[in-house]
């Protein structure tokens, strides 16, 4: 979102060749909200929208309709929760708008909360009476920041008066910097970012994070490749053994090697024919299957949000041809075994069993584990060691396969949590000053609360430069800064809370409770 920009440029910006959608928004001013209860709000911030920014800035209407002309308003539901004042859709409310300056004339916005130090006052540009046409519910922190001085009332833009804010989508969120650079000229315009966005589409990720990603698909899918290759081929190599005095009787009457070979590919491709469509499907049914169960299970927990799935004909076209390697590679060894050898060999098909001339004993420990049933198939594997073999690689390969992509999954959680570290409650208060014990015990009764913990916490300067060796001195005097101290953190989080805190970490509260742990 580009801020404040002149009303002769805007037209350039929604031109540029990079630009695919804009929205625009005009703040018109400030009124005095004399009723309001919320000393740090004293008042209405009026801003004038277009319609595509109403439908896609995340305004969310609680009761009544959107403004349609510049008589109409909507108002914020905090004006309420947060305010103490209750408006009702359909009433009249008169506005004195006005422009909020310091005593020196300098202009401030929705980004200038209140300061005591500084003194402001309204300097006054018209009165306007508005309908309340529909209740909406905070905007979002983009439009109305939580130390924004004034509640954001919002009207039809139908025409812009000077300045307007401007916010773009990009055609292709990729460089943005440098197309934001050149739109702004510089710098020379202030713009924001929605780096959320931006993240989610895997813009504003660093390099090494998308190298890290990279690597870890990159080598997923080796794993499955290769693994995908011995499933595939071991299973052609059991098909092959079960269909070898086929291929004998068709050499005996003249087929040729480059026949048979081209047999067994033809097997393949129809193996690939039926297989990778059905695959592809299946895995586009589970996915959305998936996404709907979790859509569900947290639908209390994702507010308005909800996980979509987006069909991608590159991904697809690259996990096809992914496959057809993966067969083309599993049938290459089945078809060169069946076209060299001879015709007698493949009729009696004898190569793949084995009897030895002394008696194929069976160790007792097998006999005792799985009785009858498992000598019967020791034997087996020792007179058929091919076959069998080939079932053996087949299972260790998918069970490698799923640790190594699990250890894999479970990196990248860890990874994750480095950034975004599961935190054990729902919502937090925080209260300066004087402690106000009642308040925090009536919120504590109410019936929707689950569990509590009341944190007490103080900071404290440390003197750190006293804690360092000879060695550090000497080494880092031109660096230590004699008269910076550091300041630490301390929190009380209260006996109850306390207890189970030790108990979670493995130790014991006898131990512990005249102990103080550092983070």
């Amino acid at each position: 979102m580009f801020l404040d920009v002149p009303k002769e440029k805007i037209q350039s910006i929604k031109e540029n060749k990079n630009v695919s959608e804009t929205y625009l928004a005009e703040n018109l001013g400030y009124s005095y909200f004399k009723d309001s209860h919320n000393e740090y709000k004293p008042y209405f911030s009026l801003l004038a929208v277009s319609d595509d920014f109403l439908s896609n800035m995340a305004i969310k209407l609680k009761e009544g309709r959107l403004p349609e002309n510049s008589s109409e308003i909507v108002v914020p539901y905090h004006t309420y929760t947060n305010g103490g004042v209750r408006f009702n859709v359909g009433e009249e409310i008169t506005l004195d708008i006005s422009k909020r300056k310091t005593l020196s004339g300098e202009e401030l916005n929705q980004n200038n909360p209140l300061d005591e130090e500084v003194e402001e006052t309204l300097e006054k540009m018209y009165t306007k009476t508005f309908k309340i046409v529909g209740i909406i519910e905070r905007p979002n922190y983009n439009i109305e920041g939580y130390s924004a001085p004034g509640y954001t009332i919002i009207t039809k833009l139908e025409d812009i008066s000077a300045k307007a804010n401007i916010a773009v989508k990009y055609k292709d969120s990729k460089n943005y910097k440098e197309k934001t650079k050149e739109i702004s000229n510089n710098g020379e315009i202030l713009y924001i970012n929605n780096l959320q966005l931006l993240r989610f589409e895997g813009s504003a990720l660093s390099d090494s994070t998308m190298q890290t990603l990279y690597s870890i698909a990159g080598v997923i899918m080796a794993i499955i490749l290769v693994s995908s290759v011995f499933v595939i081929k071991n299973g052609f190599a059991i098909s092959i053994t079960d269909r070898l005095k086929q291929y004998g009787m068709l050499a005996s009457i003249g087929t040729t090697k480059k026949q048979i070979k081209k047999s067994v590919y033809f097997e393949g491709f129809i193996l690939g024919a039926i297989a990778i469509p059905i695959g592809i499907i299946s895995g586009i049914v589970a996915i959305i299957i998936l996404l709907n169960v979790i859509n569900y299970i947290l639908r209390d927990y994702l507010n308005d949000f909800s996980f979509i799935y987006n069909i991608s004909a590159g991904a697809i076209l690259i996990s096809a041809f992914i496959a057809i390697i993966t067969i083309y590679l599993s049938c290459i060894s089945s078809a060169r075994r069946a076209s060299k050898v001879t015709p007698i060999e493949l009729i009696r098909n004898s190569g793949d069993i084995k009897i030895k001339k002394n008696k194929i004993k069976c160790p007792k420990i097998i006999n005792k584990l799985f009785n009858i049933g498992g000598e019967i198939a020791y034997k087996n594997l020792k007179r058929s060691k091919k076959k069998y073999r080939a079932t053996i690689v087949s299972l260790v390969v998918s069970i490698v396969t799923f640790i190594a992509i699990s250890s894999f999954i479970d990196y990248g959680f860890k990874m994750s949590n480095v950034y975004y570290q599961e935190l054990g409650y729902n919502f937090v208060i925080f209260h300066s000053g004087k402690e106000d014990t009642e308040t925090f015990s009536q919120i504590a009764k109410l019936k929707d609360i689950g569990e509590y913990s009341i944190q007490r916490y103080d900071y404290m300067e440390l003197d750190y430069t006293k804690y360092y060796s000879d060695f550090a001195n000497k080494v880092f005097k031109d660096w230590i800064d004699e008269e910076y101290k550091e300041q630490i953190k301390i929190m009380s989080i209260g006996d109850e809370y306390y207890k189970k805190f030790v108990s979670e970490i493995g130790a014991n509260y006898e131990e512990c409770k005249e102990r103080r742990y550092f983070n």
